[in-house]
């Protein structure tokens, strides 16, 4: 991937992108049909979802899928003053919503990716391509080392992040 300029966001995405030896580009997701249009990005770390929230069908037509390059993070918070504040039963409430929340959108995401994912590639050219496994034991592997520092900079912080990144390695087994 060297030589490419792609759109990352955020500090974890950038540390992938140069990893995989591209230059990461600082944007927002409504920057990009703008920068791809005139060349200032090459392509991003995007999920197929957005591609035509943001208009993208057409002027991105390459993907590569199947590597590990991580993903987003939505939450929904509220601070220990107001959660202390609330019932036991209330409490129980939001934790129960919390968890059907997440898993219903964790079910919407997997449909809507598939269902655009199809829709791109049959309806606006996209060339859509899985690395042979040899290649993406590379992948993973640059990628593995950007995770490792992740965790030790959180580590370091005086966090867990090892043993958040161990936590999240097992839940997706």
């Amino acid at each position: 991937m060297k030589g490419l300029k792609l759109r990352a966001a955020g500090s974890a995405m950038n540390k992938t992108v140069r990893a995989l030896g591209a230059t990461p580009i600082q944007l927002t997701a409504g920057e990009m049909f703008d920068s791809l249009s005139r060349g200032t990005v090459d392509g991003a770390l995007w999920y197929y979802h957005s591609t035509p929230t943001f208009g993208l069908e057409d002027v991105l037509n390459n993907a590569v899928e199947g590597v590990e390059l991580g993903g987003g993070t939505l939450l929904y918070t509220i601070s220990t003053t107001a959660w202390d504040r609330l019932s036991p039963k209330d409490q129980e409430i939001f934790a129960t919503a919390a968890a059907d929340a997440q898993t219903a959108l964790c079910e919407w995401l997997d449909t809507e990716e598939s269902r655009v994912r199809d829709n791109l590639a049959a309806n606006h050219d996209w060339q859509i391509s899985t690395p042979p496994a040899e290649e993406m034991e590379q992948w993973q592997a640059l990628i593995n080392d950007v995770t490792v520092s992740w965790a030790k900079e959180i580590d370091d912080n005086g966090q867990a992040g090892t043993q958040v990144l161990q936590a999240f390695r097992d839940s997706a087994e």
